[in-house]
């Protein structure tokens, strides 16, 4: 199995198991894989795996290879090719690889400057006059360190005494839940096929029609919501799962010089029309094929 890994920063160790879907990375709670480094926007990036291989599909800052490259959108990112945000390296891998070196691997373009080194005679000298200065400075440092925490530590128990304590989930009002929810939505590349409706105070609907792939990614999603946020408001969901895959029936299908179909609503689609985010790419002996979130053949 595939895993997404960070290989170096406050989140050293983390794993995100890879599955078919899209992922987002970033310093927002409401990302797949959140890291709070500094460089890191609230949703940096989104790569989509297909299970073999991820490509980037969306960024709000640059991702930058082991060359120090920057990585464009749509470019496929090979299993085992380390790529950084800010100071902080990933990679995915087999869950059964080696973890690579602890402090995240080094950009070929640093090594070059890793490879001006002091002669021998010149360090062992600035080493021990360095030391020197060292061990003096830290005495120093001691005893002023001592000496301040002791003027402000009754200060100190005085501030924390009146820190309020926050809870660290924001609860969310229905406004809040409706923003929150086409935020995730449109992370996920849903957007366009999910309606969020506001019924009340305490209550949000999401409707819309998704294959069962889709289905699945909007599933992961509203978990996530859950575990992120709190919130006394109700999400009624109203998604209808397709089992061909289409967000809507194609009722007629018209073939001669200006082919095109017709859905259960009297929508007439020719081809390179798009329809709630599936554009009618060919129509040909025995079958119509739209292409969206996923290709979708539909037989006739």
């Amino acid at each position: 199995m595939l895993e997404l890994r960070v290989l170096n920063g406050v989140h050293k160790g983390a794993i995100l198991p890879l599955l078919e879907d899209t992922i987002t990375i970033g310093s927002s709670e409401t990302c797949d894989l959140a890291v709070y480094e500094s460089g890191i926007e609230p949703i940096h990036l989104t790569l989509r795996f297909d299970g073999k291989a991820c490509a980037l599909v969306h960024q709000n800052g640059y991702v930058l290879d082991i060359t120090n490259a920057a990585i464009d959108i749509g470019q496929i990112m090979l299993p085992n090719s380390p790529f950084r945000i800010g100071r902080t390296w990933f990679v995915y891998t087999d869950s059964d690889e080696a973890w690579l070196d602890e402090n995240g691997p080094t950009p070929k373009s640093d090594i070059a400057e890793q490879g001006t080194k002091v002669p021998p005679a010149i360090a062992h000298n600035v080493k021990g006059r360095s030391r020197k200065w060292i061990l003096a400075s830290m005495a120093v440092l001691v005893l002023l360190f001592g000496g301040i925490m002791t003027a402000l530590l009754p200060a100190r128990s005085d501030e924390l005494s009146i820190i309020e304590i926050k809870p660290s989930i924001p609860e969310l009002d229905a406004t809040g839940v409706m923003k929150q929810l086409s935020e995730m939505l449109e992370e996920r590349g849903l957007k366009s096929m999910i309606n969020v409706e506001l019924r009340n105070e305490m209550n949000v609907a999401i409707r819309g029609r998704l294959d069962l792939t889709s289905s699945e990614v909007l599933n992961r999603m509203l978990r996530r919501f859950k575990r992120t946020f709190i919130t006394q408001v109700r999400i009624d969901d109203q998604v209808i799962v397709t089992e061909h895959g289409l967000p809507f029936e194609v009722n007629t299908i018209v073939v001669g010089k200006t082919p095109h179909v017709v859905t259960n609503t009297q929508d007439i689609i020719f081809l390179g029309d798009e329809k709630e985010g599936y554009r009618l790419v060919d129509i040909n002996e025995d079958r119509v094929i739209f292409d969206g979130v996923s290709r979708v053949e539909v037989a006739w």
